[in-house]
């Protein structure tokens, strides 16, 4: 609904910084494997089809599949902003050397982040009103 299409998309490489310990004995399996992928933020899919043959045991399925959306770049943005906010009040732009259908992504400032809200907002708005819905039922 914001109006840009890679909010969900998962960064591979920072998700190696995010597997927890149950991923230890084969990190760095991991850590390889993910790097072939690249730069490119990828579908939640693409990335768990890329590592599914490395699974040791269930545990490590599981996280996949429960906490890929970690990697998200999404997720990471909403992170780097909270902590910007509570350590350093005069955020400053942050960019991402990832890429997106070819594309870099654009820089996360204020003024991409309160057009994808303004977005957001005028598309539940439309959809909750076509629908007769309160925007949480969407």
């Amino acid at each position: 609904y914001s109006g840009y299409d890679f909010w969900d998309k998962v960064h591979p490489i920072a998700l190696v910084d995010l597997l927890p310990p149950i991923f230890d004995s084969n990190y760095e399996d991991y850590l390889y494997r993910l790097a072939e992928i690249g730069d490119a933020i990828r579908e939640a899919e693409f990335v768990v089809e890329h590592v599914e043959d490395l699974f040791v045991n269930t545990k490590q399925r599981e996280w996949f599949k429960n906490h890929i959306h970690k990697g998200s770049l999404g997720n990471i943005a909403y992170s780097r902003v909270r902590s910007e906010i509570v350590h350093n009040v005069s955020h400053e732009p942050f960019s991402f050397l990832a890429t997106w259908q070819g594309e870099a992504i654009p820089d996360i400032d204020y003024k991409l982040m309160e057009g994808c809200l303004t977005n957001v907002i005028r598309n539940l708005r439309k959809l909750s009103i076509e629908q007769n819905k309160l925007w949480w039922e969407l």
